[in-house]
């Protein structure tokens, strides 16, 4: 139970984190950090090859996200790789919060008011799909635009 609460907590700092960094497929340059100001909610999340049934909330302004998640909130800053196909995102977590200094790697991938964010939980390495698999660190998130 304690990893799985730890896992939560990883999970709910990358996605927001992750969403503010998101980069749009057709967007170039410092338009990509522009689509993904805003306020965005979790409509499918996986972990480690299973769904789960998680409320997230992530909202993005500039480099910083907030995120709410089952009613937990936490913060941080995202730095995106705009350059990247798709898209690289490191989110750190902020003072005072579950993911405190802690960094987290993601793939992104944003198509009009949709966002996909897929996350390493260890912060190893980038994913390299969007998809999870069991007995992996990995958690997949697909927001809508609020």
């Amino acid at each position: 139970m304690d990893r799985l609460n730890s896992l939560f907590s990883i999970c709910l700092m990358i996605g927001a984190l992750l969403e503010c960094g998101m980069v749009p497929a057709v967007v170039q340059g410092g338009e990509d950090a522009k689509a993904l100001q805003g306020t965005w909610t979790a409509v499918k999340t996986e972990l480690a090859g299973e769904p789960v049934d998680w409320t997230v909330t992530l909202t993005i302004e500039g480099d910083k996200y907030t995120i709410l998640a089952n009613g937990k909130p936490d913060q941080g800053t995202c730095k995106i790789d705009p350059a990247a196909r798709p898209g690289k995102m490191a989110i750190t977590g902020g003072e005072g919060g579950p993911n405190a200094g802690k960094t987290f790697l993601a793939i992104y991938e944003l198509d009009g008011d949709t966002l996909r964010i897929c996350y390493d939980l260890s912060g190893k390495k980038y994913p390299e799909t969007f998809a999870t698999q069991k007995g992996t660190p990995l958690y997949f998130v697909t927001y809508q635009r609020k």
